[in-house]
């Protein structure tokens, strides 16, 4: 049996080592810059022992990266790791966290529909080990999980099911780890001083009860890969509606709360114009370099 179907959840090495310098630069930019947007930035917690701050839609905000093709790769790898096909699921959304937590996140689980595929699938941009707050998660719990003994944090009767069965992912900057919505899991305090800063996907089945995605596909990232599945990243929202209601982000636990009231728009200041200006001017860069190399070799080609 495969390793997400059997254990919930898997670690790949390295997936995306090559992105994360590059994350982790724009990351210190979008925190730094509070009025980059509505939802980026934003403090859960604020005191000097717990730090945690939300980009609820990086796929939007980060434009050195392109978070849809890495979710893409992604789709591939749970493929890969379980019985499920790429065309079954959609992804849902994307968010990014920067966060120091002195506390432990309690045992629990992510799942609102236990008859449907759910993953999530967390992009590690620095390295967890036991001391700065690794997730723990306890093998093949999902495959009993239901309902009425994990509401959502566990029922005390079914505590004596974990006892000796717990696994600390402890991981390396660019390291992935994906697991099944039902797998029961947690976070360890982080005892130092350390930030942690990760990239969470999630994916739902295309049966699955319907969210308000809380994303947009900005035209930078509209790559041939991304068009070519653009099915995966459809989305039910109304746009028409002034404030969208989600009912089903309703019954979630999620620190992206204010995704519930549907998708807000980038706010205008002049450190994003100036941003933007050498994104883009960037991008015209590279474009002119393609047009300027194909029109030399049909020049050639003529001769």
């Amino acid at each position: 049996m495969k390793s997400l179907d059997d254990e919930g959840y898997f670690i790949t090495k390295n997936f995306s080592k090559s992105n994360i310098d590059l994350i982790n630069k724009e990351f210190d930019y979008l925190i730094s810059s509070k009025n980059f947007s509505p939802r980026t930035g934003y403090t859960d917690n604020n005191s000097k022992k717990e730090y945690s701050k939300f980009i609820g839609d990086p796929g939007s905000s980060f434009l050195t990266v392109n978070f849809y093709e890495i979710a893409l790769e992604i789709l591939k790898k749970i493929a890969e790791n379980s019985s499920i096909k790429i065309e079954d699921l959609q992804l849902s959304e994307i968010w990014a966290e920067s966060f120091l937590h002195n506390s432990k996140l309690a045992e629990h689980n992510d799942c609102i529909d236990y008859s449907s595929k759910h993953y999530r699938a967390i992009l590690y941009c620095n390295e967890v080990k036991i001391n700065n707050g690794p997730l723990f998660v306890f093998p093949k719990s999902h495959t009993w999980a239901n309902k009425e003994n994990v509401p959502h944090f566990i029922n005390p009767n079914i505590e004596k099911k974990l006892v000796n069965n717990k696994k600390y992912c402890e991981v390396k900057k660019g390291d992935l780890l994906v697991f099944d919505s039902r797998l029961i899991h947690g976070r360890s305090p982080n005892i130092t001083n350390e930030i942690n800063r990760d990239i969470t996907f999630e994916f739902y089945s295309t049966n699955h009860a319907k969210r308000i995605y809380s994303y947009s596909i900005p035209s930078i990232h509209l790559s041939r890969k991304v068009q070519d599945k653009i099915n995966v990243f459809s989305t039910p929202l109304k746009i028409t509606d002034p404030n969208p209601i989600d009912p089903i982000a309703e019954k979630m636990f999620s620190p992206l709360y204010i995704s519930r009231n549907g998708i807000y728009a980038m706010k205008f200041t002049f450190s994003n114009f100036i941003y933007f200006t050498k994104i883009y001017l960037k991008w015209m860069t590279i474009g002119l370099k393609k047009i300027i190399r194909i029109k030399i070799k049909r020049f050639i080609n003529i001769l």
